[in-house]
């Protein structure tokens, strides 16, 4: 039991050494995307892959920093297409 605990000690001491703290990154984000807003997002309201394949997307940063780099004051902006839905399962699901 004794060494049962010494090796918990051991890996939860040597986990909180080498572990990081998150990232912090905070601002605004506004998503807009060309979908029809009758009963709810695109997922939900019948489009059947006809609507809802562009958006724009806005960040800006008020504080945070991403491996070193400074972030705060930054914009940016991503406008994307695609040829399905946004809302579609294979845009939520990571591709393996």
């Amino acid at each position: 039991m004794k060494k049962l605990l010494l090796a918990a000690a051991t890996v939860f001491l040597a986990t909180t050494i080498w572990a990081k703290p998150a990232a912090t990154i905070s601002g605004t984000y506004l998503e807009v995307r060309s979908c029809d807003v009758y009963t709810g997002p695109c997922f939900s309201n019948a489009e059947m892959g006809s609507n809802g394949k562009e958006a724009i997307l806005t960040w800006s940063i008020k504080e945070g920093a991403w491996q070193g780099v400074d972030l705060a004051g930054l914009s940016v902006i991503a406008v994307v297409c695609t040829k399905d839905t946004l809302g579609d399962i294979k845009y939520v699901q990571p591709r393996g």
